[in-house]
């Protein structure tokens, strides 16, 4: 078995092209806590289970290739030493900065970071 999956990651890498099926993944909703209110979605975080064969292949590509592939220093997640919660830090001080001395504040955000439930608190009392 190893020896098709050692074929299967040449063909990979030798045609530059992942099969479909390694893209695919099912969210399984998880809870946030213990005592939520489990009619509510905003209380579940959605966790990706993808295929096994796909994230052996991620393995061995950060393994052999980690020194090499680099982040921009404005990569928040998915960063070893680094959470989101500065990039939203960095956001809340900024507008806040901005709203006490100019009282006009505008940002552009790209439209697919946008959800219904994307809100940004504007108020002096964060």
């Amino acid at each position: 078995m190893l020896g098709h999956i050692a074929l299967l990651f040449n063909a990979i890498v030798v045609r530059g092209r992942l099969p479909v099926r390694f893209l695919y993944s099912t969210i399984i909703p998880i809870p946030k806590g213990r005592n939520v209110n489990k009619s509510d979605s905003s209380n579940y975080r959605g966790i990706a289970l993808s295929s096994v064969y796909g994230k052996l292949f991620d393995n061995i590509v950060l393994q052999h290739f980690s020194d090499v592939l680099l982040t921009g220093d404005l990569q928040f997640g998915f960063k070893a030493k680094h959470s989101t919660n500065h990039c939203t830090f960095v956001l809340k001080e900024t507008l806040a900065y901005y709203t006490e001395n100019l009282r006009t504040v505008a940002f552009w955000m790209p439209q697919r970071l946008l959800t219904e439930s994307t809100t940004v608190n504007c108020s002096k009392d964060y």
